[in-house]
């Protein structure tokens, strides 16, 4: 019995090194912007995951790609009630603070996202979220204030709905 169980250390200490052969040369070339991580995924092996991580990670970009849209047709119809009544307009802006908030933090997730993956990007959300929320803004500006507000909960948000659409 002992033999046998050697002799499975000894396989699996194999298995493992190529694993890890496989893994960093991967890893590597992600590194150096040779990969996307779709394309890491491949090459490590992981082709049905991968093919089903895609799919749900499409879908979530799209998702934040209309979000995006949205929040821009928003600050735009802001732009165009301050060129009609700018005090009225001024009145009622919070939901065009939010939204160009929301839009920023989108933009910026995304391009984490298209740059170093889905874990990466969700990280960097959460390190986001809770940084701002450790550290709120205590500048004179109230504007500052507010918009300080609406990352924080943008960021906070993004990581909240995102780890149930794309499984995290």
């Amino acid at each position: 019995m002992a033999g046998v169980s050697k002799a499975v250390r000894e396989l699996r200490a194999r298995v493992a090194k190529v694993n890890e052969s496989r893994v960093n040369t991967s890893a590597e070339a992600l590194a150096k912007g040779g990969l996307d991580w779709y394309d890491a995924l491949h090459q490590m092996g992981h082709d049905e995951d991968a093919d089903r991580l895609h799919r749900k990670f499409s879908y979530a970009v799209e998702a934040l790609e209309r979000d995006l849209v949205y929040n821009h047709s928003r600050v735009g119809k802001f732009a165009a009630e301050l060129e009609v009544n700018p005090a009225y307009a001024f009145e009622w802006a919070d939901g065009a603070m939010e939204s160009a908030a929301v839009a920023s933090v989108d933009r910026e997730f995304l391009a984490w996202y298209k740059a170093k993956g889905p874990d990466a990007a969700y990280d960097y959300a959460n390190r986001k979220a809770l940084g701002m929320a450790r550290s709120p803004s205590r500048s004179t500006s109230p504007s500052h204030n507010t918009m300080a507000l609406y990352y924080t909960a943008a960021w906070a948000k993004l990581v909240e709905d995102r780890r149930w659409s794309l499984g995290f």
